[in-house]
């Protein structure tokens, strides 16, 4: 895994070494892989921050409502629970709540 603090190295190129001598297909081949290499890393650092966020966002909002909607089902159960007995319920309704 790339570290966040690191930065990165700087790219290999072919570079023409005269204006007579053009680069030959494989050089220019090459260049274009590693460009897409450095776009790829570029790409994954951006997925990596992503998850970073995502995570931080989970943690401080997410699994806190989770945990409350959790407490909220327990207590509704108990009102269940405390409201079976009462005579308002009819048996088809008694019946449901038992389940």
């Amino acid at each position: 895994m790339l570290s966040m603090t690191k930065p990165m190295p700087t790219s290999l190129e072919i570079r023409q070494t005269t204006a007579s001598t053009p680069l030959s297909r494989q050089q220019k081949q090459f260049n274009q892989l590693i460009k897409k290499i450095e776009q790829q890393k570029h790409l994954l650092l951006e997925w990596q921050q992503a998850v970073q966020e995502y995570n931080q966002i989970l943690a401080k909002e997410i699994i806190p409502l989770q945990d409350e909607l959790q407490e909220q089902k327990t207590a509704l159960i108990y009102l269940f629970d405390a409201a079976y007995p009462n005579k308002l319920f009819k048996k088809t309704d008694k019946q449901k709540l038992s389940h």
